[in-house]
């Protein structure tokens, strides 16, 4: 058995929507079994997770902070679930 993980979303028709990578890897005409979860609190736990690196990223000086920064915001983009490695 395979498995996969992503998030999705649930459409205004009652479809599920998911990623497009997500269905290449899963043939037509195949039987699959969904575990729904419902993240109620994403934004708080994001939250946590931000001020939990917070703490790991004290002793950087500022222009080691800033370069982090725009590290972060060139690879990860919450908003799309998305990390460029």
């Amino acid at each position: 058995m395979n498995a996969f993980e992503c998030y999705g979303e649930l459409l205004s028709n009652g479809h599920l929507k998911i990623p497009d990578e997500v269905i290449k890897k899963i043939h037509r005409n195949s039987k699959i079994k969904l575990i729904i979860m419902i993240d109620e609190n994403e934004k708080q736990v994001q939250l946590n997770a931000l001020t939990g690196l917070s703490g790991l990223l004290s002793d950087l000086d500022r222009q080691e902070e800033s370069l982090f920064d725009d590290i972060i915001k060139k690879r990860i983009n919450l908003n799309n679930r998305t990390v460029d490695l």
